[in-house]
């Protein structure tokens, strides 16, 4: 297929990076330069379509799903919040939870 470019904004914390990737990246690579742009090991991100919804994006399907969307509105750039995954960050919370109930 034709190669085609599309410009994501992506807004982490105060940070907000305009990037382009080709509509031949595979998530993976798509996920990797964004952990290395913010230089943070995990990432949770999500794109907003036209209703201001934040939609998960996690795999190759997500991401055509997002990229369909941008080729069918005709977008310019599509926006995309990445936070830091919660993965990590989850233990030491319920710990110091359920010490209180103690």
């Amino acid at each position: 297929g034709t190669n085609q470019t599309f410009v994501f904004k992506i807004t982490f914390g105060e940070d907000m990076r305009r990037i382009s990737i080709s509509n031949e990246q595979t998530f993976n690579q798509f996920y990797l330069s964004l952990t290395s742009l913010f230089q943070v090991d995990n990432l949770q991100l999500t794109w907003q379509d036209d209703e201001e919804d934040l939609l998960a994006l996690k795999n190759d399907q997500d991401l055509k799903d997002c990229l369909k969307f941008y080729v069918e509105n005709g977008l310019k750039s599509l926006k995309i919040v990445a936070k830091l995954s919660q993965q990590q960050a989850q233990q030491p919370t319920t710990q110091v939870q359920s010490q209180n109930y103690r």
